[in-house]
């Protein structure tokens, strides 16, 4: 009861504070945020661009904080191996973490896309901090060699270059277009990195993303458009002192919870490696929008979501670990409000590696899924 009215607080306070369609680049004011809430925590930026570097290019000077509390787990022995025992309680795997994490840095547009109030090409530059608590409950994690099994002070410079031509259509929902992202982390100890704990690695992603339009109906219809979604994704990572934050997650600015938890079926935080990829493919039935009273500017809406899927995904590059293969799919629904916060469920089926508790169907809930 405790987290679910912290997490309702949480919400409350950010829908109040800031306009929950606020975009990366919305050319008609000079102070812009972005909002991005996950279960039991949320990320918070601001950035200012009342100036610009190239004629007619946006560039944003950007500050941004996040934290969160939850419950983690780690699915390796001490001697950082595949667990060679039989798992059915989660308890002795699960550990307590807090987090909060800050920085800062900017963004410039390099070409400008002139069906929106976007710029196509980006370059982003950002220093990132972050700090790791850990409750001590699980022995595999505490008992073994882990750099940070103790908590985490940790410093990096992250590198991004975007590409981003997607179009929404307001009224429909129907998707095109592609987005394509990538990112180079540097966390070297040089950077106070042994201060807590102990950080030394490089890390590079990559993202692809597109849509398709499939079908769009006719306007006295109560469905709106069908359309096709496909994300792919590589994150690799190495050096000296690689922390269980970089190796769990995928990804730097945006970060994902792990291999497991984006192919969706598989337990969160678990197949952590040195690479990781994830491929995601949907199809998705939107109904129509259903207008509601609010107090935001302009008019909200819900919007109700039909979908299937298949995810792939293969992890590796771990000394002392197995490689894999895993693969799910399913299908389920999803309520969103302004296409921003979203709310989803879905029946998963595990394909290829089994999960710990051998279910082969597996209900799955997502706050704040964006394909």
């Amino acid at each position: 009861m405790t987290r679910k009215l912290l997490f309702l607080f949480i919400l409350l306070t950010v829908l109040l504070i800031s306009p929950v369609y606020a975009t990366l680049h919305d050319k008609s004011d000079d102070i812009i945020t972005m909002t991005n809430l996950t279960v039991w925590g949320m990320n918070y930026g601001i950035g200012y661009k009342g100036f610009s570097i190239l004629e007619k290019r946006d560039t944003i000077l950007w500050l941004f904080a996040g934290a969160r509390v939850t419950d983690l787990y780690y699915f390796r022995d001490a001697n950082d191996d595949n667990l060679d025992v039989e798992m059915s309680d989660y308890d002795d795997l699960l550990f307590w973490s807090a987090h909060v994490n800050w920085g800062a840095g900017f963004s410039q547009g390099l070409i400008d896309d002139p069906r929106k109030n976007t710029d196509l090409l980006y370059f982003s530059i950002f220093y990132k901090g972050v700090r790791e608590w850990y409750r001590e409950d699980n022995d595999y994690f505490f008992e073994g060699d882990r750099p940070d099994r103790h908590g985490l002070l940790q410093n990096s410079v992250i590198l991004e270059l975007a590409v981003d031509s997607v179009l929404a259509d307001r009224e429909s929902g129907m998707r095109k277009g592609f987005f394509t992202n990538a990112t180079f982390e540097y966390a070297p100890n040089a950077f106070f990195n042994s201060y807590l704990g102990d950080a030394d690695f490089r890390k590079y992603y990559a993202q692809f993303k597109f849509f398709v339009p499939m079908h769009e109906f006719a306007p006295e219809s109560k469905f709106a458009c069908v359309y096709f979604g496909n994300s792919s994704m590589v994150d690799y990572v190495e050096g000296a002192e690689i922390p269980i934050y970089a190796r769990h997650h995928i990804g730097s600015l945006n970060v994902y919870s792990g291999l497991g938890g984006l192919i969706r079926g598989y337990e969160s935080y678990r197949f952590d490696s040195g690479l990781k990829l994830a491929n995601r493919s949907e199809i998705r039935l939107l109904l129509k929008k259903i207008p509601i009273e609010s107090m935001f500017r302009g008019s909200a809406f819900l919007r109700f979501s039909g979908i299937t899927f298949f995810d792939m995904g293969y992890y590796g590059f771990l000394a002392g670990a197995d490689d894999g293969f895993i693969c799910s799919c399913g299908f389920g629904g999803l309520i969103s409000f302004m296409d921003i916060i979203s709310i989803s469920g879905y029946i998963a089926f595990p394909l290829a590696e089994e999960r710990l508790d051998r279910k082969r169907v597996v209900p799955v809930l997502g706050f704040s899924f964006k394909f």
